[in-house]
C-alpha cells in the first residue's frame, strides 16, 4: 500500500489553502491573463472555472475554521468573476448536509434532515436574486432524498464519479460499501442522462441530467490517461462527450490545471480530426441535451 499512501500525503494534497488570503493569493495566478490563455482549446478560447459554492451554516463546532454564514462564499466569488468576468466563469450550487453533531468538518448525507438545505436556497433568491441550475453534491453523496429534492428543482447534476476502478472506494473508511459517494453502479462513460426515479446511478424516467466528474490528483475517483483518451474516442464515434474535472479551491489549481493541460495534449495528438471546447457547465448540459433557456 506504500503508493496510495504516498499519494495521500503527498504535497499536494496536504498544503492547503487554509484562509481566504492564502486562496486569493493562488487567485492572482489563475485569473491572470497569461494562465487563463496559455493553453486554449479548439475554438481559441481559455479555461473556464465552475465553481459551486456552498454554505457553512448551523454548525457548532468549526476545527478548519470555515468561513460560517449565509451567502459568505458565494459573495466573495461573486465579487471576483465580476472583476473577471470576460474569461467566462460561473457560479453554480453545492450543498454539504448537516452531521448529526453539528461539526463542520464532518461527512453527511441526509437532505432530510438538513433543514438548512430550504433555508440556503430561499435566502439565495431573496437576498441575492440567484437561484442555481446546476449542482454537485457535498462529498458526492446522493440517496434517493436528494434524488428526489434534485429532480423538482435543479435540471442539471455534474456529481457521477463512478469509475473503471471503483475497488480503490473501498481502501477509504470515507467511501467504503458506498458511505459517501456511491455512484458504483452509474455509467462509467461521458454520457449524460436522466437518472431512475428509484435509483439515481441507473438511467431512467427522471427529467433532470447527471453528468459524470472526475477528480485531479486524488486518492479516489482521478482523471487519468486512459480517461480523457476514452472521452475523445467517445466523441468521435458520438459527436460529444461531457467531461467534468473536480476539485477544491484549498488546492493548487494552478498545477491541476497544468496536469490536465498534459493530458488533454497527449490524447489530442491521438485524435486529431476531434474538437474539444471549455464550457461553462449549463452551457455545456443544454447544448449536449439539445436545450433552449425559457427566459
Amino acid at each position: 500500500k506504500e503508493e496510495k499512501v504516498a499519494n495521500l500525503l503527498s504535497g499536494h494534497l496536504t498544503n492547503y489553502n487554509d484562509t481566504w488570503k492564502k486562496i486569493d493569493k493562488m487567485h492572482t495566478k489563475i485569473f491572470s491573463k497569461d494562465f487563463r490563455n496559455k493553453d486554449k482549446d479548439s475554438f481559441g478560447k481559455n479555461w473556464i472555472f465552475n465553481w459551486h459554492c456552498l454554505d457553512h451554516v448551523g454548525y457548532k463546532h468549526n476545527p478548519r475554521r470555515r468561513d460560517i454564514g449565509y451567502h459568505k462564499i458565494f459573495d466573495h466569488y461573486q465579487k471576483i468573476l465580476k472583476k473577471y468576468r470576460n474569461f467566462g466563469d460561473a457560479i453554480h450550487w453545492h450543498f454539504h448536509p448537516m452531521s448529526t453533531y453539528k461539526e463542520a468538518h464532518r461527512c453527511a448525507t441526509s437532505y432530510v434532515n438538513s433543514p438548512e438545505l430550504y433555508q440556503i436556497l430561499c435566502r439565495k433568491i431573496i437576498d441575492r436574486n440567484y437561484f442555481p441550475s446546476v449542482f454537485r453534491a457535498g462529498f458526492q453523496a446522493e440517496r434517493p432524498d436528494s434524488n428526489l429534492f434534485l429532480e423538482q428543482w435543479i435540471p442539471f447534476d455534474i456529481t457521477n464519479m463512478s469509475s473503471s476502478n471503483n475497488k480503490d472506494l473501498d481502501m477509504s473508511l470515507d467511501f467504503k460499501l458506498g458511505r459517501s459517494g456511491d455512484w458504483r453502479r452509474a455509467p462509467k462513460n461521458w454520457n449524460i442522462y436522466h437518472p431512475s426515479h428509484d435509483d439515481y446511478q441507473k438511467p431512467g424516467n427522471c427529467r433532470r441530467w447527471i453528468g459524470r466528474a472526475l477528480n485531479v490528483l486524488n486518492r479516489i475517483a482521478s482523471i487519468n490517461q486512459k480517461e480523457i483518451d476514452k472521452a475523445f474516442m467517445q466523441a468521435k464515434k458520438t459527436g460529444y462527450a461531457l467531461v467534468g474535472f473536480a476539485s477544491h479551491d484549498f488546492r493548487d489549481l494552478e498545477y491541476e490545471v497544468k496536469y490536465l493541460d498534459n493530458l488533454i495534449k497527449k490524447s489530442h495528438k491521438k485524435f486529431r480530426n476531434v474538437e474539444y471546447k471549455f464550457s461553462e457547465a449549463k452551457n455545456a448540459f443544454s447544448q449536449i441535451a439539445k436545450l433552449k433557456e425559457k427566459i
